[in-house]
């Protein structure tokens, strides 16, 4: 049921009560502080989690790399080892030879990997090879230079491959003093890694992949499609891989099968092998997704808490607001008799507010009438202030703009009208020329009939050009004598006929004073814009027109022929333009200029 004055509603709906809304706006800042949290914890469990996976998959990282150097280290001691046996050092071929192919050193090699001895002169002594010995020769065709081979400092080859496998030769000296120093060589065969790295896994999905410095990968788990002797590292997705100094520059990677990984990787400069740890992301976020699954459950859960606390509040709190909002609405219509009709002896807020509201009946209803008058006169105030505010205000605004003699726009309103008039001309290209105009021997006309004469003279002249003119056209008066003319969208030769017509205008106008008739001519300087000077530059030019009339003989129009413009001008231009952005904050200010300026005192010289 709906009572009241005008659209106040009695019944209000359970959407639209205060309680309603506080627990909504408690809710949604509830809710936006778990979830704020939550998304930060969720944040921060994710970074700690992928924290602890780089750590620890940098600690496998050095585990796995610490077994491939404990190959090496192997393979190097069995060779060096051999190397300083008798069989070895006599350098004897059918002793050193029968020596290799024993049963003592078989065992400390796995098949595929040979064993070369070497004299002094590069040729070959022995091997540990029952056939094949052409296959023997080429497998270490890659050791091209043994004098890289030092005491203490064993030789390692580039990479090289021999059916299917990838493979470096290691060579140690082998020291004879009664002879000569030799040489042992063996390959080293991955096959050795491929064995070990069979049971290696990062978490449960990860994996190990092993380079060469070359980039070339000599382990993957899947050997088959990896290992080949043409695929890279890059081939993965890591298209920035150097094996010499790669350093992820982010933790995650997305690699060539388009999932995002997290990569660590380490490199041996002494056995000239790195190793790729290659983790899922969706592995290692595993357990930040659990825990976001969690906040979500407590997010449900306190949302069906609130929805029972709001039912509850509305039926214990809204149903005596309803009845107290029933009979402020009586109140409301101007029945200030009727009480609130609250009598709880509850000393609840409710009750509290009815007490409060009855005292405020009676105090409003005293300071109505006298707050209606005084609002009316007020009223009525503040119209007639705000009216003669805005008088004066267009006052002030006309007086800044206009010339108080002449009542012609002053130099800062053209200047205003001329930048505007510049902002069309860059749109459309359409020319437009300015009139200098000067009133011949003022200065005489001053001296010899005073400066009332004078004013007379200078408003007859402006009152004379505004009729003259059309009605696009603006005159205003630059200071002094002289008068600035901008007349939009009239090129040099349009300008000239105005001009013309403007000084025979302004000589046939008869002047009467003090029972004298009389009259005067003007000298106009005529110039067309040009924007390569910009404003200021172009209106000197027609200045400078002005000027060349006043120097020879006066009552004439002298237009500034564009093409005089010199090298000379357009400099001089660009340093007022940078002059005038550095110099002045807006284009309102211009500098200070008096009545009648020091130019047109030179003009009249």
């Amino acid at each position: 049921m709906s009572k009241g004055t005008g659209n106040i509603k009695s019944n209000i709906p359970l959407v639209n009560t205060i309680a309603f809304r506080s627990l909504m706006a408690f809710a949604l800042a509830f809710f936006v502080v778990l979830f704020g949290g939550a998304i930060f914890m969720i944040s921060n469990q994710l970074n700690l989690v992928k924290k602890e996976a780089q750590e620890q998959n940098k600690l496998s990282l050095h585990q796995v790399m610490t077994v491939i150097e404990g190959q090496y280290d192997l393979f190097l001691g069995r060779l060096t080892l051999l190397a300083t046996t008798p069989y070895i050092e006599n350098q004897d071929p059918t002793e050193s030879g029968g020596f290799l192919k024993g049963y003592n050193v078989a065992p400390l090699f796995i098949p595929g990997e040979h064993v070369v001895l070497y004299n002094s002169k590069h040729e070959k002594v022995s091997d540990n090879s029952m056939v094949g010995i052409a296959r023997v020769n080429t497998a270490y065709h890659e050791l091209k230079d043994f004098n890289a081979v030092e005491p203490q400092h064993p030789y390692i080859s580039p990479l090289f491959w021999e059916q299917h496998t990838p493979k470096k030769i290691v060579a140690v000296l082998v020291e004879n003093r009664a002879k000569a120093n030799g040489f042992l060589a063996a390959s080293f065969s991955f096959r050795r890694l491929w064995e070990i790295f069979e049971s290696y896994k990062l978490g449960n999905k990860g994996f190990f992949v092993i380079v060469d410095e070359s980039d070339v990968i000599v382990y993957h788990p899947n050997i088959r499609q990896w290992v080949n002797g043409q695929a890279r590292a890059q081939d993965l997705g890591l298209e920035s891989f150097n094996a010499k100094n790669f350093t992820p520059s982010q933790p995650n990677f997305t690699l060539i099968d388009g999932e995002e990984y997290l990569v660590n990787y380490e490199y041996n400069p002494r056995i000239k092998l790195g190793v790729l740890a290659i983790q899922p992301m969706i592995e290692v976020e595993a357990s930040a997704k659990t825990f976001s699954k969690i906040f979500l459950y407590i997010g449900i859960i306190s949302l069906i808490a609130i929805l029972i606390i709001t039912v509850w509040i509305f039926y214990r709190i809204e149903t005596p607001i309803q009845a107290l909002i029933n009979k402020m609405l009586v109140i409301a219509d101007g029945n200030y008799e009727e009480s609130s009709g609250i009598t709880s002896t509850k000393n609840n807020e409710i009750h509290v507010l009815a007490c409060v509201f009855d005292k405020m009946r009676l105090t409003i209803r005293e300071k109505m009438s006298a707050l209606a008058e005084h609002q009316a006169n007020l009223e009525q105030e503040v119209y007639k202030r705000t009216e003669e505010l805005a008088k004066a205000n267009e006052l002030l605004k006309m007086i800044s703009r206009t010339d108080e003699l002449t009542q012609l726009p002053n130099r800062r309103d053209i200047r205003e009208k001329i930048s505007y008039e510049i902002s069309r001309f860059d749109r459309s290209k359409r020319k437009f020329s300015f009139l200098f105009v000067d009133i011949d021997k003022f200065k005489d006309i001053n001296d010899h009939y005073g400066h009332i004469c004078g004013d007379l003279v200078l408003k007859t002249v402006a009152e004379t050009m505004k009729k003259s003119l059309r009605k696009q056209d603006i005159v205003s008066r630059w200071g002094g004598e002289e008068f600035l003319t901008l007349l939009p969208e009239t090129p040099l030769g349009g300008a000239k006929l105005v001009a013309e017509r403007l000084r025979k205008k302004i000589e046939e106008t008869k002047i009467s004073f003090a029972n004298q008739s009389l009259h005067v001519t003007v000298t106009v300087g005529v110039a067309e814009y040009d924007e390569r000077l910009g404003m200021d530059y172009s209106i000197n030019l027609a200045d400078r027109a002005l000027y060349e009339g006043k120097q020879t003989g006066r009552n004439k129009i002298v237009l500034f022929n564009p093409e005089d413009i010199s090298e000379d001008d357009l400099k001089a231009a660009k340093d007022e333009l940078k002059y005038a952005k550095g110099q002045f904050n807006s284009e309102n200010q211009s500098p200070p200029t008096g009545e009648q300026d020091s130019s047109s005192k030179e003009k009249d010289a």
